[in-house]
């Protein structure tokens, strides 16, 4: 199976590290999981078991959060955002990726490998609409990220 390593942006993980530090989490030891439910009040939360399925120890979940959780937490904040949530999702987000990508960018291969997707017509797939922009959310998400 495929490893899930994924590109971050600097400042994602400039502001993550930050946390940890102020948190006292950082830098965390091998193994360890940054996205997770560091609380028993966590297991109230959905797709969390109580407790956590690797259990806690010295304060920390030993099991990231659920992609399903992550989910969740996605459309949570594109509601806030004033966004439809009801049409966003983490794999929108890729899609996004993709297309902002695509519109710096023609070669294909490196959109693929960002995607870390196994085959080129997978990524062709993703990229047949980034030219045909006449969905109003799109609109929404250039305005929210300010893109012109």
């Amino acid at each position: 199976s495929k490893t899930d390593l994924v590109e971050f942006p600097w400042p994602a993980y400039h502001a993550i590290t930050d946390f940890l530090q102020a948190a006292g989490l950082f830098p965390p030891a091998d193994g360890d999981y940054i996205f997770t439910a560091l609380s028993d009040s966590a297991t109230h939360l959905p797709n969390v078991t109580s407790p956590p399925s690797g259990g806690i120890e010295g304060g920390k979940a030993l099991n990231p959060l659920t992609s399903s959780m992550v989910n969740r937490l996605v459309k949570k904040y594109a509601r806030w955002a004033g966004l439809d949530h009801t049409r966003i999702t983490t794999h929108t987000l890729r899609h996004t990726a993709a297309m902002l990508r695509a519109g710096l960018t023609d070669d294909v291969r490196e959109i693929q490998r960002f995607l870390n997707h196994t085959h080129l017509n997978t990524t062709q797939i993703y990229l047949q609409h980034a030219g045909r922009r006449t969905d109003n959310l799109w609109v929404q998400v250039e305005t929210l990220i300010g893109v012109d």
